[in-house]
């Protein structure tokens, strides 16, 4: 299963935006992914962004900074549930 689809599938379950930290220990532990590589999160983190103009259900929210997201503000969720409150 490809990091995204996985993604997808953890945030179906969720009951709210997740960071990719959460959707990544989430599909490890799920079995969804193997957690054997040295940096899973980053390369989740990665095929969660190349996927934003592909996957219409994928959404980020985040809070902007002056030319970026803050750090740590990145939350992932899917289409209809990105106004839930995330707080």
């Amino acid at each position: 299963m490809s990091y995204v689809q996985a993604a997808l599938e953890i945030l179906r379950s969720s009951k709210g935006p997740l960071c990719t930290r959460e959707i990544t220990d989430r599909a490890i532990e799920a079995h969804l992914i193997d957690g054997r590589g040295k940096t899973p999160n980053a390369s989740m983190r990665a095929a969660l962004y190349r996927s934003l103009g592909t996957e219409a259900a994928l959404v980020k929210i985040e809070d902007r900074g002056p030319t970026r997201a803050r750090r740590g503000t990145v939350r992932w969720t899917l289409r209809g549930l990105e106004t839930l409150d995330h707080t």
